[in-house]
């Protein structure tokens, strides 16, 4: 195991990367489209432990849902208001660093229980340093500093269309 990280420079290496890779030449990167959404949500892990993984993310998930509960009550109270996305970005700096296979397998376990859990309103986007995909430049796109699953929540998103 390496030495720990602190979580401001792990936030300000993903918030260059992001930067760096938010745009792909002139069109915005899919993969990224939702990084503007994440504010100082950002939450930070040094375990190598996934059952402590799966309970960290559900602890962040609840965070974020709450929060979006709340957001979206008081934008409602305001006619003709436009509900932004909102979503969190959650980096692991131990575990499955150089296995994206495994981290993969990780996140898809996370991503089917956030849509069941959620009737389909949460999902993930999925980024590691060695990331593979079918193109090269499809692989670009995902390469972070570090293994991260940015968790949007949708039911924000569509709060607006339920509420007119």
């Amino acid at each position: 195991t390496g030495q720990s990280q602190s979580e401001e420079f792990v936030v300000a290496t993903m918030k260059e990367w992001i930067k760096e890779h938010k745009l792909d030449g002139t069109q915005t990167n899919q993969a990224l489209r939702y990084s503007g959404t994440i504010g100082e949500r950002w939450r930070i892990t040094d375990s190598s432990v996934e059952e402590i993984l799966y309970n960290e993310i559900w602890l962040a998930v609840n965070q974020l849902r709450l929060q979006s509960a709340v957001s979206t009550s008081a934008l409602l109270a305001v006619e003709d208001q436009e509900l932004p996305p909102m979503s969190l970005m959650f980096v692991s700096t131990r575990f499955s660093l150089f296995n994206a296979q495994r981290f993969k397998k990780f996140a898809i376990t996370i991503n089917r229980l956030l849509k069941w859990n959620s009737g389909g309103t949460l999902f993930i986007e999925l980024f590691h340093p060695e990331f593979v995909a079918k193109s090269d430049a499809q692989s670009q796109r995902r390469r972070a500093p570090y293994p991260a699953l940015q968790i949007i929540c949708k039911e924000y998103m569509d709060g607006l269309a339920n509420h007119k």
